[in-house]
């Protein structure tokens, strides 16, 4: 920081107790740059703060239903995996594993269980 350069930081805040927004938790992002003077002494510090609240409470919401999927998922008695466009596993589950008898390791196993069909 002294030498001039910039910095992104995330806070979480929590408001006094005696605050209109008592225990509601807030969150900021803080940007900015040191501008040194002619003698290479930090003289200002330009920067801007904004609430970031509503983009974090986003994202956990979003992280919580996506562990709730994959415990949905992980609990069916099916065998389910998933693939990106390049047909590299990007998820599956124990029944899956189970079935195939192999445990592919998401994005860098390029794997199918459809070859290993059974006749009733």
């Amino acid at each position: 920081m002294r030498a001039g350069s910039s910095c992104k930081v995330e806070y979480r805040l929590f408001p006094t107790l005696d605050g209109t927004e008592a225990g509601r938790e807030r969150w900021v992002a803080v940007e900015g740059t040191i501008v040194v003077g002619p003698t290479g002494q930090p003289v200002r510090w330009l920067g801007i703060t904004r609430d970031i609240t509503a983009r974090k409470q986003a994202a956990d919401k979003l992280e919580k239903s996506e562990r709730e999927i994959r415990g949905l998922l992980e609990a069916l008695p099916v065998a389910i995996y998933m693939t990106d466009p390049a047909g590299y596993v990007t998820y599956c589950n124990a029944a899956a594993v189970a079935l195939w008898g192999l445990n592919p390791e998401p994005g860098t196993s390029r794997y199918c269980g459809s070859w290993k069909l059974y006749r009733p």
